[in-house]
């Protein structure tokens, strides 16, 4: 039988002392991280909030770091006699939408100042503005609700980032112990 010492390190310490080690740590992180994406729930809560309050159904969807696409379905809107609604989307969504959840539709353009009405999650503005902006910019309701493809995808990339970052490693990892090499003991 023989008796092998080895040195174990901290990632702190693993850093500064064996920065391949470090950089072999980093990557099963950055991997795993990949492996498991993180949990985009409250964004698809906001989204799914938007497009029902304006009226629609998601009817398909892929959301990702890489790309997101949206099909949404908005049926034509009624008045209250029965009647189809003839109202713009730009002025139906600011009355209906905007207006009864607290933003001043008075003001051009329109301020997006954290209400978060629907899911208390700023996702609610991001998704409500791009909605606005898209309406502006002469789209229907329906491509205007699907443009938010744009802001699932980026919501995702800043999610798929954080969690890959270095403090957020340290914070799950930072009291682990590793060999040299980037191995973790199980000493």
């Amino acid at each position: 039988m023989r008796t092998v010492a080895v040195t174990l390190y901290t990632l702190v310490e693993l850093q500064t002392a064996h920065p391949r080690g470090y950089a072999k740590v980093r990557k099963d992180w950055r991997d795993l991280c990949r492996r498991n994406p993180d949990d985009l729930s409250d964004m698809v809560a906001s989204l799914l909030a938007v497009v029902e309050t304006c009226g629609g159904s998601l009817t398909d969807w892929s959301i990702g770091s890489d790309s997101s696409r949206l099909t949404v379905d908005v049926p034509e809107r009624e008045t209250n006699s029965g009647k189809m609604d003839t109202t713009p989307d730009l002025e139906w969504f600011l009355e209906s939408v905007l207006k009864p959840h607290g933003y001043d539709t008075t003001q051009t353009p329109i301020q997006f100042p954290g209400l978060c009405p629907f899911t208390g999650y700023s996702a609610d503005d991001d998704f409500l503005e791009s909605v606005y902006n898209s309406l502006r910019n002469g789209r229907c309701l329906q491509r205007a609700l699907e443009d938010t493809y744009k802001i699932c995808t980026q919501y995702a990339q800043d999610e798929a980032e954080s969690h890959e970052s270095e403090e957020v490693m340290l914070t799950n990892w930072g009291d682990n112990e590793y060999t040299s090499n980037g191995v973790e003991s199980n000493a």
